[in-house]
């Protein structure tokens, strides 16, 4: 019997329900949580701390009630955008991108490992 993990964050658009599961949505070009995400990585890259740490905790504060604003700096806010955007867009398809861009590299397990 097959154990495992799945994921359930786009269920399917009732649009484009058939009469059966089928998990089908409509592409989506672009978010506005990664927009946020993006500009306020750009801003933690070119100094503008303020700016950065504005974007992230608008971001936060739409998704977590009650939200109170912080302040990060230097590597701690870097980590705090990554941290987020790994939150928010999970399962979407830009983890191994953000990795790349990152300088952040990866092992696999030999659970994981396909040995043909």
């Amino acid at each position: 019997d097959f154990v495992g993990t799945y994921c359930n964050k786009w269920p399917g658009n009732p649009a484009l329900y058939t009469g059966k599961p089928n998990n089908m949505n409509k592409t989506k070009a672009m978010r506005i949580s990664e927009m946020y995400l993006l500009a306020a990585e750009a801003y933690a890259q070119s100094g503008n701390q303020q700016a950065a740490c504005g974007l992230l905790n608008d971001l936060r504060k739409a998704r977590i009630s009650g939200w109170t604003n912080q302040t990060y700096s230097g590597d701690t806010l870097m980590k705090e955008i990554q941290d987020e955007r790994t939150r928010e867009l999970f399962a979407e398809g830009f983890r191994f991108s953000d990795m790349k861009r990152w300088g952040i590299g990866f092992s696999r397990c030999k659970l994981c490992s396909y040995t043909g």
